[in-house]
């Protein structure tokens, strides 16, 4: 893969993608279930099937979009191969990259950093817009 194309693709998903930490209940379980996300909706499939040939994952339709997924395993490459290149959302992928240091063992302590990700990701995309529209 060259440079260019790491950039292409930091630039496809500063503009049309979502880099994020996701938190589920779990019935019958007693803690909470966190992952991360990594995705793209785009019209044109051709621009998410070059993401899918690098990184593996999978393409869906989705409300009149293509919407292509990037696999768990593979999150972590990608991000540091694009970190120099994002713009808009290099500080969700180093919280994701931070992240995935914490998916061992799912102890008390573990489960309070995950939790204190999710919140620390959720809040940043709230406040996102407000940092970046003092023109309104």
């Amino acid at each position: 893969m060259e440079e260019t194309d790491k950039a292409y693709i930091a630039g496809f998903i500063d503009g049309e993608g979502y880099i994020g930490i996701t938190r589920q209940e779990r019935e019958n379980r007693p803690t909470m279930s966190y992952r991360t996300i990594l995705t793209i909706s785009n019209t044109k499939i051709e621009a998410l099937k070059f993401c899918e040939k690098f990184y593996g994952g999978r393409i869906r339709i989705e409300a009149n979009t293509f919407r292509w997924y990037c696999p768990s395993a593979n999150q972590e490459r990608l991000l540091l191969d694009i970190l120099p290149y994002l713009k808009l959302k290099q500080k969700n992928a180093i919280l994701v990259i931070d992240y995935k240091s914490y998916l061992g063992e799912a102890t008390k302590e573990n489960l309070q950093i995950r939790e204190n990700f999710w919140k620390a990701i959720k809040e940043f995309n709230r406040n996102k817009f407000k940092e970046d529209s003092k023109c309104l």
